[in-house]
């Protein structure tokens, strides 16, 4: 009798240890999912995050102050991208308005320098009348810049790379999606983020086999990194628009 009881209440405690160590796996994996945002919970981070954007958004080029922080995603690159939505008062606003803006801030990785960047600063709603009568200059980083920054979005011309995509996709595709077997018919666009390892967008026109239909539907194709096993996974395949 008391060795059942003792069994029991072994299995149980192991089966608590299992759960408690699960919860924070699935945590870990969408705060570590390269490319993936979620919520910053770290208040030192945010603390320093909010410190520089204090300093910076006082320089000339902005002359804004930070009214409210909204709310802070980060998005796992090399290195970090935090995503800040914030409200601004802007010093040439004679009203004092608040604005609502989202702040893109990048973190270097590890094993670099530690260094904050601004990316860009993004107006998330439309001034009021009584805002500043002509717009304030939001400064982002150079077009010729924006493809080296980790999460920045950019077309890719490697006609090699997009071959091997349209490949890659022609063979999953052929798998089923869904339970439904698609056919490429066109590719309208092969976008590039860099991560920790590449993140490809390809937009294309898609028949269903099932029913013959063609949607216009974007696949985001996932490449691990150089120094690991070479390897391209399907992360999503998402439908644009009806046509």
């Amino acid at each position: 009798m008391n060795r059942n009881i003792t069994f029991v209440t072994v299995v149980s405690a192991l089966l608590l240890i299992c759960v408690l160590l699960i919860l924070p796996s699935e945590q870990f994996t969408l705060r570590t999912l390269p490319g993936g945002k979620s919520l910053e919970t770290d208040k030192k981070k945010i603390a320093d995050l909010h410190q520089f954007l204090g300093a910076k958004l006082s320089e000339a080029q902005y002359q804004a102050t930070i009214h409210k922080v909204v709310r802070v995603e980060r998005q796992i690159v090399n290195g970090v991208n935090y995503f800040i939505t914030l409200h601004l008062i802007f010093g040439n606003d004679e009203n004092k308005n608040a604005r609502i803006f989202e702040a893109r801030v990048f973190e270097t990785p590890n094993y670099l320098p530690h260094e904050f960047r601004i990316v860009s600063l993004i107006e998330k709603s439309e001034p009021s009348s009584s805002s500043v009568s002509s717009p304030t200059p939001i400064q982002q980083e150079d077009e010729k810049d924006t493809k080296f920054i980790p999460g920045g979005r950019h077309p890719e011309t490697n006609f090699l790379k997009i071959a091997e995509l349209v490949n890659f996709l022609n063979k999953r595709l052929a798998e089923g999606e869904n339970g439904v077997v698609f056919v490429i018919r066109k590719i309208i666009h092969v976008d590039k983020q860099v991560v920790n390892g590449v993140n490809y967008f390809v937009g294309m026109h898609l028949e269903s086999l099932k029913d013959k239909t063609t949607r216009v539907m974007e696949a985001k194709i996932y490449e691990s990194p150089s120094h690991l096993a070479r390897e391209l996974q399907l992360i999503s395949l998402t439908e644009i628009n009806t046509l």
